[in-house]
């Protein structure tokens, strides 16, 4: 066989092998419980109902996809998480126009990952929530580190329960073995009182939800009562 034939059938070797590793094809997520479906963002599960779960299901299953190599990339918009029927743990990370299946790197074809992700977007602007408690008359701010409680009303009252609504948060999961380090007793103008327990995690209690306490309202607390 000569050296030009060699070279041949190796070319077409080669083709063969990239047309079928580089053939279109679809994830599969054979789950083995909707309870085991979880979506997160900025590190935090999304709160979803089984029917938003089922729905993401089929637009990821839908989306067509072939294997791509891409620079190396560390960050991601969304990741789902989820427990397939073999008890193993897969994840699907979708950034852009790129998708990330257990992690081996994906091109998308077609608009579909990016329905994914303004639908996610969808459903995670829906869940967030903000504290509203600007009927309060007073607001006892009680700091369980250093035993510092002072009252506010008037104007740091007012800025305070601003801050607390200024940014929408997101419900989250809270550890069992977290710990409460402040306490904001809010009396309301009805004579009612409502007692918001701040974590150690950075959360506080509200309506029965933990939700990130954010950054403005935190540090109006800590100038008020010292660091907790």
């Amino acid at each position: 066989m000569t050296r030009k034939k060699k070279l041949l059938i190796c070319c077409i070797i080669l083709a063969v092998v990239l047309i079928i590793f580089m053939r279109p094809r679809h994830i599969r997520i054979d789950i083995s419980s909707i309870d085991d479906f979880n979506v997160m963002r900025e590190g935090y599960s999304i709160a979803m109902t089984d029917e938003e779960k089922s729905e993401i299901i089929d637009m990821v299953e839908g989306t067509t996809i072939i294997p791509w190599l891409f620079p190396p990339s560390s960050g991601w918009t969304y990741k789902v998480m989820y427990t397939g029927n073999n008890n193993r743990t897969h994840s699907v990370i979708l950034l852009g126009g790129k998708i990330t299946y257990d992690n081996i790197s994906y091109l998308p074809i077609g608009s579909n990952s990016e329905k994914i992700i303004n639908r996610l977007d969808e459903i995670y602007r829906s869940k967030l929530v903000t504290v509203q408690i600007t009927n309060a008359s007073q607001i006892t701010i009680i700091n369980e580190t250093n035993g510092r409680e002072v009252t506010l009303e008037g104007r740091q009252l007012s800025e305070l329960t601003d801050a607390l609504s200024y940014i929408p948060s997101r419900p989250i999961t809270s550890d069992n073995n977290d710990n409460t380090v402040c306490r904001l007793q809010v009396k309301y103008e009805n004579g009612s009182i409502e007692e918001l327990p701040i974590m150690q995690s950075g959360t506080i209690l509200y309506k029965g939800q933990y939700m990130l306490l954010n950054s403005y309202a935190a540090e109006l607390i800590e100038s008020t009562v010292g660091k907790y």
